[in-house]
C-alpha cells in the first residue's frame, strides 16, 4: 500500500485528529472511504484492461506463428485458451 506502514498510518490519523474538528470527522471518514472505492475500481479496470490487451498481443503472436497443419493451429490455440481460464 503505497509503502506506508500501520505506524505511519497512525501518525497521520493521530495528527488528523488534532486538526479537524470532531464534527467534521464522519463526514471526512466517508469521503475517504468513497475516494478510496473508487480508487479501487479504477485500478481494477485498468488491471483488466492491460490483460486484455497483453492477452489480445499473445493471440496475434499465435496467429502470426506459421504451423505445419490447421491441427497444430487449433490445439495452440486451445492451450493458450486453457492456460488464460487457470
Amino acid at each position: 500500500m503505497l509503502g506506508i506502514g500501520w505506524a505511519e498510518i497512525l501518525i497521520i490519523c493521530l495528527i488528523g485528529l488534532i486538526f479537524i474538528k470532531p464534527a467534521d470527522i464522519p463526514h471526512i471518514a466517508k469521503t475517504l472511504a468513497k475516494t478510496y472505492r473508487k480508487l479501487s475500481a479504477f485500478t481494477s479496470d485498468i488491471k483488466a484492461e492491460f490483460h486484455s490487451v497483453v492477452q489480445e498481443a499473445e493471440l496475434d503472436d499465435l496467429n502470426k506463428a506459421e504451423f505445419k497443419t490447421p491441427e497444430e493451429r487449433r490445439k495452440a490455440f486451445k492451450n493458450k485458451l486453457l492456460d488464460d481460464h487457470k
